[in-house]
C-alpha cells in the first residue's frame, strides 16, 4: 500500500470515529437522562431548585392550545417553567399523542440549563444532605428499575393541559360565571331602563308646568272676558286663536288643558261651569278624552272615564259601559261610578248587574252620586238594589233605605228579611231600628233564638228601642239560659232601658254575682254612657 493509500485509511478512520464517538455519547446522555426521569417519577414532592422546561420542534401544528409558546427567534416551542416533574411529563405525553411530534425535556437548576449529568449530581446532593429522602428516589417498594415506568404505561391516559377553554369542564365554575354573567346583564338591563324612564319622566314633568303656563293665560281670558252666549257662538278657530297653534296637536297639552279646566271647574259655579264645558266641547277635548277609552293601558283608560264624568260626556256612555264589568278594580269604580252619574239611569241597572262585591270606598262613592241624584232629578229606584245576585248589593240597598230615609221601602224590607243571609239581616235590623218600626218585632223575637252572636246582640240593641212587654219577657228567659258576659249586659241594658223597676226586682232575686255588677254599672251615673 502506497503513501497515498495510507492517507486515505487515516481520513476514513478519523472521520469513523467523529460519528461513532457521538452516538456513544448520545447513547450515554439518553440512558443517564431515561434514569434520572425514572427516578424523578417516584419523587412525591417538588424539588427546591430543580424545574423543566419542555422545547417542541418547529412543525405545522398549532401548539399553543397547550399553553406553548413559539419563539420568534427559531420557531421552536416552548412551555413555561414547571416545577413538578410529572405535570411537564404529562405534558410532554399530551403534546406527542396530540401531534405526533416528541418533545424535549430540559432541566433547569436554580433556572440555569442544566445536562441529565448535572442533574443527577444534583439529586444525589440532595440526598446526602438529607434534603430529599433517599426512599423517594429508591427502589424501596421493592420493584426492579423501569418496573414502575411498565405498569405506567398500562394506566389509561388522561391529558393534563387541554384546551384554553378548560373551564367549561368544570360545571360548578360554568354555572357560576353563567350566574354572575346573567347577574351583569340584568343590572345594566335594569339601569338603562330605569335611567331612560327617569330621563322621559323629567322631560314630560317639565313640558307639563310649561303647557301649565300656557294654557292659564287664555283660559283666564275667555272666562273672564266673555259671556256664555259669546262662547257657544265662536267656532273652533276662534278658540284656537288664544291658544299656541303648535300645542293644540300635542296629546300632552290637551291632557293638561283637561286637567286645567276640571280643575277649575270642581271650584266654581254657575256659568263658569258651563263656560268650562263649552271650552271642552269646542276644542273637541271630549274627542281626546273618548279616545283614551281605545287605550290598552288601565291607568290612561282610567283617566279618560274620569274626564268624561267630570265633563258630562253623555255621548260615551255606551263606551263606558263595557268597563263597567272590567277585573281592573280602578277601572271599574270608575265606570260605574259615570255610569250613575250620566246615564240617566234611575233604576241603578248598572248596579244591580255588578258580579263584584263592592268595597266599602265604592260604596261611598256611589252613594254621594246616587244622593245628588235622588234629590236633584228623578228619584232613583233602591228597590231594585234589593233583587241583584250579589249580596254585597243588596246590603248597599238597605244601607240606601237607612241614608235616604227611604221608609216607605221598610215593608219590602219585612219581606226579604225571612230568606234573607245573616249579614243582610244585620243590615235590616238597623233600617228597622232607625225608623222604629214596631210591625218587624214578630220577626226579630223569633231570631232572638239565633246562634249568631253579631245577630243577637244587634236584636237586642233594636229590642231596646222598639220592644214591648213580650220582648221584655223574651229577654228575661235569655238572661236565664246562660249567657257570656257580653251578651248578659246588652240584654241587662235593654231591659233597663224597658222597664227598670222589673230588671231591679230580678237583680234582688238574682244569685249572680256577674249580674249584680252590671246591674251596679248600669244605674251609676257616672258609668251609664260607658
Amino acid at each position: 500500500m502506497n503513501g497515498s493509500g495510507k492517507r486515505h485509511l487515516l481520513k476514513l478512520f478519523q472521520l469513523l470515529l467523529i460519528l461513532v464517538f457521538p452516538l456513544g455519547y448520545l447513547h450515554a446522555q439518553d440512558s443517564l437522562r431515561l434514569k434520572i426521569e425514572s427516578r424523578l417519577f417516584e419523587v412525591s414532592q417538588e424539588i427546591p431548585g430543580l424545574s423543566f422546561v419542555l422545547q417542541v420542534q418547529e412543525n405545522d401544528k398549532d401548539l399553543s392550545v397547550f399553553d406553548l409558546n413559539r419563539s420568534a427567534e427559531n420557531g421552536i416551542w416552548v412551555s413555561d417553567t414547571i416545577a413538578d416533574f410529572k405535570s411537564i411529563a404529562q405534558l410532554k405525553d399530551t403534546v406527542f399523542l396530540a401531534t405526533g411530534h416528541e418533545g424535549l425535556l430540559t432541566f433547569l437548576i436554580f433556572g440555569k440549563e442544566a445536562e441529565a449529568e448535572a442533574t443527577g449530581e444534583f439529586l444525589e446532593n440532595l440526598v446526602r444532605n438529607e434534603l430529599l429522602l433517599k426512599n423517594d428516589i429508591s427502589n424501596a417498594n421493592g420493584f426492579e428499575e423501569g418496573a414502575l415506568l411498565v405498569m405506567a404505561s398500562k394506566v389509561p391516559f388522561t391529558p393534563y393541559h387541554k384546551m384554553k377553554t378548560k373551564i367549561l369542564s368544570d360545571t360548578k365554575m360554568l354555572l357560576l360565571v353563567s350566574t354572575l354573567v346573567l347577574f351583569l346583564i340584568a343590572s345594566v338591563i335594569l339601569v338603562s331602563i330605569m335611567y331612560v324612564v327617569k330621563v322621559k319622566k323629567g322631560k314630560r314633568d317639565l313640558l307639563t308646568q310649561k303647557f301649565k303656563e300656557l294654557s292659564f293665560e287664555p283660559l283666564s281670558n275667555l272666562l273672564f272676558e266673555h259671556s256664555l252666549e259669546e262662547l257657544k257662538n265662536f267656532d273652533k278657530k276662534r278658540f284656537e286663536s288664544f291658544f299656541p297653534v303648535d300645542h293644540l296637536k300635542n296629546n300632552l297639552f290637551k291632557d293638561v288643558m283637561i286637567m286645567e279646566i276640571i280643575s277649575l271647574n270642581k271650584n266654581m259655579k254657575g256659568d263658569f261651569k258651563s263656560k268650562l264645558k263649552t271650552i271642552y266641547r269646542k276644542l273637541e277635548l271630549d274627542l281626546h278624552s273618548i279616545k283614551k277609552l281605545s287605550s290598552k293601558k288601565w291607568d290612561v283608560i282610567t283617566a279618560g272615564i274620569v274626564e268624561i264624568n267630570e265633563m258630562d260626556v253623555v255621548e260615551a256612555v255606551e263606551k263606558v259601559k263595557k268597563f263597567a264589568g272590567s277585573e281592573n278594580f280602578n277601572i271599574r269604580s270608575n265606570a260605574v261610578a259615570t255610569l250613575l252619574n250620566i246615564s240617566n239611569d234611575p233604576e241603578l241597572k248598572v248596579l244591580v248587574n255588578q258580579d263584584y262585591p263592592l268595597s266599602k270606598w265604592q260604596q261611598m262613592v256611589y252613594f254621594r252620586i246616587i244622593k245628588f241624584i235622588n234629590n236633584s232629578q228623578e228619584k232613583v229606584r233602591v228597590d231594585f238594589l234589593f233583587e241583584s245576585k250579589n249580596e254585597s248589593v243588596r246590603i248597599f240597598g238597605y244601607k240606601l233605605v237607612r241614608y235616604l230615609g227611604l221608609f216607605e221601602l221598610l215593608d219590602i224590607l219585612l219581606i226579604k228579611y225571612k230568606n234573607a243571609t245573616i249579614v243582610e239581616k244585620t243590615e235590616m235590623i238597623k233600617c228597622f231600628d232607625a225608623f222604629s218600626y214596631q210591625d218587624a218585632l214578630d220577626l226579630l223575637h223569633r231570631d232572638l233564638y239565633t246562634s249568631d252572636k253579631a245577630l243577637f246582640l244587634g236584636i237586642v240593641g233594636v229590642l231596646q228601642n222598639i220592644g214591648n212587654p213580650i220582648s221584655e219577657s223574651l229577654l228575661q228567659e235569655k238572661l236565664n239560659s246562660g249567657l257570656d258576659f257580653e251578651s248578659k249586659k246588652a240584654v241587662m241594658q235593654s231591659l233597663n232601658a224597658l222597664n227598670p223597676e222589673d230588671l231591679a226586682k230580678w237583680n234582688i232575686q238574682s244569685k249572680d254575682a256577674e249580674v249584680h255588677q252590671i246591674y251596679d254599672h248600669l244605674i251609676d251615673p257616672v258609668l251609664i254612657n260607658v
